[in-house]
């Protein structure tokens, strides 16, 4: 768990190379890029995993989140 934790990867995308269902909302992955892109376009990639992973976590559970809610997410990660 702990090696998962520090590559950014799922258990199960470390067991079997596939991430869950393998089934991607194309739509939901397409707003989440443009939520990071839009609240943090200088952001290090790490930063900007983070934000798509959280906006596309909500989005496919059809939940809104606020901007600034999202960014706090992430910047309190990094502490």
């Amino acid at each position: 768990m702990r090696l998962c934790s520090q590559l950014g990867i799922s258990l199960d995308f470390l067991a079997t190379g596939r991430e869950g269902s393998g089934v991607l909302d194309k739509q939901c992955l397409t707003k989440a890029v443009a939520a990071s892109e839009r609240l943090a376009p200088r952001a290090s990639i790490e930063q900007k995993v983070k934000l798509i992973d959280i906006a596309y976590a909500f989005c496919t559970e059809d939940k809104e989140l606020e901007d600034s809610i999202m960014l706090k997410i992430v910047s309190l990660e990094n502490r």
